[in-house]
């Protein structure tokens, strides 16, 4: 059993002590001793610890801050969310991260290493051109053979025959022969951010007449398991390192917990439905927008489906060569991905990057937060729970488009839409109020109340009945009757 009299992290030592002081069955009954904890602020506490074979009881002794303190902390902190949310998402990522944009990757104004050409055109170019050997103006590309989307290029002369010839693309590593085309990695990695696979490049390069056979989904497979995806692994870890480091500088700034931090959490799939096969979790920081975990699930693997199953001669032999590289990681369907994959990145967060994701926003569906709960991941440190307003909002018109279908009806006194109705047009308008009067009013229940009242009130007012008391007033007020009456 522990007793903690604060939330204040204890220092690894002094609580590897206490453990210690009640595993050790042949020491005496019960010890006692005493540390000085500085926390990130500055301040000192004085911690007992004692421990005995069947209770641990941890008694943290805090100074309270002073009135003053206190607003000076509150300040810093409003002055730093200030700063964050007052810069745009990618700017503010990228001066957290100390990274800029000026890679020629990614800077607009590099000078493309790649160009689309005729080949008619360019022979066209050529012939103006002399050969260094014969000095006659004959000179033309023809192509021989392809590796994907690179071609070998051979600069023919009609008098001395193949002068030269070069690849379309470099390799990835120049010094090693047997590495990727350049081209090639750029096309995967072009279809792959966009969504699609290998058959989006045959029909993207074969409508351009650049290539018919486009990339071999072999040959895709191999650059994909070989090339793209350790890469891909490596960075996304790398900058999940770095971006845990960050947001932990961040909230020393804060001035709170530097081990408890307000996330965003959802799931998507790779496919819409119920029935996808690949699902994805994700946790950003609130603040910072910065990504600190992920997680990547798959009930299927195509590898499993064909090869030899259980009960062949072939399969425990084929299971050893094909479990290091299979797909399929977990076996619940899509509806659960979400859960299980909130769970995983949950549960690592601390052995991972040291924190824990004590404060989550995430939308309407609760079902991961309450299997967080339920497993008590951080033990007794719960876990909250944050409402997204934009979810909010997006129920509302839910709620409003169900009810007309639910009512819809021939007879037009009987329907629910229609001129003069609940149209398309004012369930938006209804649902943008709705949103609206949330965001406006953060801690004022009664004020949001009626700002949500107002909305209801002032769409059902007209000229003969009014109905704009709960409106604001002023010539401000978006309220067109109440402006208009100043």
């Amino acid at each position: 059993a522990a007793e903690v009299s604060d939330d204040t992290d204890l220092p690894e030592t002094a609580t590897r002590s206490a453990l210690q002081c009640a595993s050790d069955e042949s020491e005496t009954s019960s010890k006692h001793f005493e540390t000085n904890i500085t926390s990130s602020n500055g301040a000192s506490a004085d911690t007992t610890v004692s421990a005995s074979a069947s209770n641990i009881q941890l008694r943290i002794s805090a100074p309270a801050p002073s009135s003053d303190e206190i607003a000076r902390r509150e300040k810093k902190r409003v002055d730093v969310l200030d700063a964050l949310s007052s810069t745009s998402a990618t700017k503010r990522k990228l001066e957290i991260l100390k990274h800029t944009s000026d890679d020629s990757d990614n800077d607009a104004d590099a000078e493309p290493s790649f160009f689309i050409v005729n080949k008619k055109l360019l022979n066209d170019l050529l012939s103006s051109a002399n050969c260094s050997q014969c000095g006659m103006t004959s000179l033309r590309v023809e192509t021989a053979n392809c590796l994907g989307l690179a071609t070998k290029m051979q600069l023919f002369c009609d008098v001395c025959g193949i002068i030269n010839s070069e690849w379309s693309s470099p390799r990835c590593d120049e010094s090693q022969k047997v590495t990727p085309f350049e081209v090639n990695m750029r096309a995967l990695r072009a279809v792959q951010s966009i969504g699609k696979k290998q058959t989006a490049i045959n029909d993207i390069f074969s409508q351009m007449d650049i290539s018919h056979r486009g990339l071999h989904h072999k040959s895709y497979q191999r650059l994909q398991k070989k090339y793209s995806h350790p890469a891909a692994t490596s960075a996304a870890t790398e900058i999940e390192a770095e971006s845990a480091q960050k947001v932990e500088e961040v909230y020393r700034e804060l001035g709170g917990a530097p081990g408890n931090i307000d996330v965003m959490y959802d799931g998507t799939w790779l496919t819409r439905g119920h029935n996808s096969h690949v699902g994805v979790g994700c946790v950003i920081e609130l603040y910072t927008g910065l990504v600190l975990d992920h997680c990547v699930l798959s009930n299927y693997c195509h590898g499993c489906s064909v090869g030899p199953k259980p009960g062949d001669s072939r399969f425990p032999q084929w299971l050893q060569e094909h479990k290091p590289e299979c797909q399929k990681n977990t076996d619940v369907h899509s509806g659960q991905m979400e859960v299980v994959a909130a769970k995983t990145v949950f549960e690592r967060s601390h052995l991972k990057h040291k924190l824990r994701y004590t404060n989550v926003l995430c939308d309407g569906d609760s079902r991961a937060f309450t299997a967080l709960n339920e497993d008590r991941v951080y033990g007794f440190i719960p876990i909250k729970k944050q409402e997204c307003v934009n979810h909010v909002k997006k129920r509302m018109g839910t709620a409003l488009r169900n009810l007309v279908e639910k009512n819809k009806s021939k007879d037009r006194e009987l329907s629910m839409s229609g001129k003069g109705r609940l149209t398309q047009g004012l369930i938006k308008k209804l649902t943008n109020y709705y949103g609206w009067a949330i965001k406006s009013h953060p801690n004022d229940v009664r004020g949001m109340e009626k700002a949500i009242m107002a909305t209801y009130y002032h769409i059902t007012s007209s000229d003969e009945e009014p109905h704009h008391e709960l409106c604001p007033i002023g010539t401000d007020s978006w309220c067109t009757f109440n402006s208009a009456a100043g």
